[in-house]
């Protein structure tokens, strides 16, 4: 008789085979997506495209695995300076530990569909739900949550700027709707206009004391404005925005398909020392911001892109001690699913037990060669591009065919076999 681990893996293997025409063909090649938490040695938490990477002791970054909060998504995290990292899920808050470890947020009041963040100084904002239908802006802590502000319509982005709060929606008759309020939850303003043609989905951007919303649209991105005269477009791009971020020192920078350039009104002066990095991100930690390139995070600098702040290459397998066996095999396959896209993207990791590549039917995972090799369809692996704020919208990874999920499954079966003889 099969445990239910050993069912789970064979499920695992028989779905992944089933979709393996499909899934192998879409979603986002692994890349750094946001600093979650920052000290003064760099980055000490990073979100990732799946999962959360974690520094330790010796420089590595330890990789968490997404389904420890539930999700298989990237979803917001931040982390207030000498606090828990507090994590959004479709179920309500986590916080991640500096030992790794991941649980519920205590305050019962917790609980709920949660779907965006923003920080402001010493305080953290989270948007969610309410009532299934409303929204509900609420003040976090490691300890307990505060209720700020609710509203009858489903707001979707939340953001903040110097000195407000903002929300901001697509409307079911296509218009776009924007509010400012005080961190204490005080509406300063609204603001409606009609959308542009084709717009499917709008994000709030506060920059200092000025708010704009990126636009999302088949054919493109817009950045833009929305006050009492309807919506003025600032930029474009073909396929994404990210950004824009304010430098402490007040400039204003955003790139767009990729290209990093200075916001100076609404002109744009293109930074040519920055042009040769595809930029797939945009972001701050408090007054030290960061652009996200294909191997990990880069300083942001008035003269464009600084030092490497985080590599991919550093990342180590996560810890399953203490897990169920079902929640080991899913953590496993999260990881080893993340790692032969690394690979796959010339992102070599170190050598030995935590990033070799593993050997499975006598085959073994792609190796990078020179820093850089062809995806499984053996064309090169694309550039990242750009995407708004500090999340990111990459092309789709190269086709893996089944045979790389083959192996995925099968090194997870066997995984969980060997616990099941031990």
């Amino acid at each position: 008789m099969f445990s239910s681990v050993d069912r789970w893996a064979l499920c695992s293997l028989v779905g992944m085979l089933a979709l393996a025409g499909h899934v192998s063909a879409h979603g986002l090649p692994p890349a750094a997506v946001a600093v979650v938490a920052q000290d003064a040695q760099g980055p000490r938490i990073v979100r990732l495209t799946a999962g959360l990477a974690l520094r330790e002791s010796d420089g590595d970054y330890r990789f968490v695995c997404p389904n420890a909060w539930g999700d298989v998504d990237s979803l917001p995290a931040y982390a207030l300076p000498d606090e828990p990292a507090v994590v959004l899920s479709s179920s309500g808050l986590w916080l991640l530990q500096d030992d790794g470890s991941v649980t519920r947020h205590p305050d019962a009041r917790a609980d709920g569909y949660a779907f965006d963040l923003a920080a402001q100084g010493d305080k953290l904002f989270v948007l969610r739900t309410h009532d299934r239908t409303g929204s509900e802006i609420i003040e976090v802590s490691a300890t307990q949550v505060k209720s700020l502000w609710r509203d009858a319509a489903l707001w979707t982005s939340l953001s903040a700027g110097s000195d407000f709060l903002a929300v901001a929606r697509l409307t079911q008759d296509d218009r776009l709707a924007q509010k400012r309020l005080t961190p204490r939850g005080e509406v300063l303003s609204s603001n409606e206009g009609q959308a542009p043609a084709g717009t499917v989905n709008v994000l709030a951007r506060g920059v200092g004391n000025e708010l704009f919303l990126t636009l999302a649209f088949n054919g493109g991105r817009h950045l833009g404005r929305l006050d009492d005269s309807g919506w003025k477009p600032v930029q474009s791009a073909n396929a994404a925005i990210a950004g824009p971020v304010q430098l402490e020192e007040g400039g204003v920078y955003l790139a767009l398909d990729g290209s990093l350039a200075r916001l100076d009104s609404s002109a744009l002066a293109p930074l040519e020392a920055a042009s040769s990095t595809p930029l797939s991100c945009l972001g701050c930690y408090g007054t030290q911001c960061y652009a996200c390139t294909r191997d990990g995070l880069k300083a942001l600098e008035a003269s464009g892109l600084g030092a490497t702040t985080f590599e991919l290459s550093k990342l180590v397998r996560p810890r399953v001690e203490g897990m169920s066996d079902e929640d080991a095999a899913r953590c496993e396959l999260q990881w080893e699913h993340f790692r032969f896209d690394l690979l796959a993207f010339g992102v070599s990791l170190r050598e030995g037990e935590d990033a070799a590549p593993a050997a499975v039917g006598g085959r073994t995972a792609p190796a990078a060669a020179g820093g850089s090799m062809a995806g499984a369809s053996g064309n090169a692996a694309p550039k990242p591009a750009a995407d708004a704020g500090c999340s990111c919208a990459l092309p789709g990874r190269p086709a893996a065919g089944s045979g790389v999920l083959l192996m995925l499954a099968s090194l997870v079966f066997g995984r969980s076999l060997r616990r099941r003889r031990s």
